[in-house]
Order: structure tokens, then C-alpha cells, then sequence
């Protein structure tokens, strides 16, 4: 997709959440600041869904991408993502 708009919104905001989860994951669940940091992560995840089901999905399908393949190579960089974060030496990266 050549949009100008929504693909670079939808770039920073991976990367966002990537930092916020960073941030709370492995930390004991106390205090304000992780509260807050669980809130807006949630508010994120939540936004960035709704703007892929209904702006990014669409245009996606509008196009002559092949969706099945697409859907195979997403799963497969899930695979390897969950195996990964599975392993006895993951270390999270540091955004």
C-alpha cells in the first residue's frame, strides 16, 4: 500500500506499544506509573485496532496483494516471534 498517511501512523504506533509493553512487562504491578502506563496501552491497542479493521484491512483488500499469502507470512512471523519470546535466552530488546 503507497498510503502516505495511515501506513506511517500505524509504524509508530507498533513501535509505541512495543515501548510500552517493554516497560511494564516483567515489573511488579504497583504503583501509579504502571497503572498509567497499562491504561494508555490499552487505549492504544485499542485505537490502533479499530483504524486496521476499518481503514487498513479495507485497502488492503482493495489492492492486488495476495491476502492468503499474506496470512501465511503474518502467521509464520508469529511463530517465530512467540519462539523467541519462548526461549531460555530472550532478552527483551530495548526500543
Amino acid at each position: 500500500m503507497k498510503d502516505k498517511e495511515l501506513v506511517p501512523e500505524a509504524t509508530v504506533e507498533h513501535a509505541t506499544l512495543k515501548d510500552l509493553i517493554a516497560q511494564v512487562e516483567g515489573v511488579e504491578p504497583e504503583g501509579e506509573m504502571f497503572d498509567a502506563k497499562i491504561k494508555v496501552l490499552s487505549e492504544y491497542v485499542k485505537h490502533h485496532v479499530k483504524e486496521e479493521q476499518n481503514e487498513i484491512f479495507p485497502k488492503a483488500k482493495a489492492t492486488s496483494l495476495d491476502m492468503r499469502e499474506l496470512g501465511v507470512q503474518l502467521l509464520e512471523r508469529k511463530k517465530a516471534i512467540l519462539a523467541e519470546r519462548t526461549s531460555p535466552f530472550f532478552v527483551m530488546p530495548s526500543l
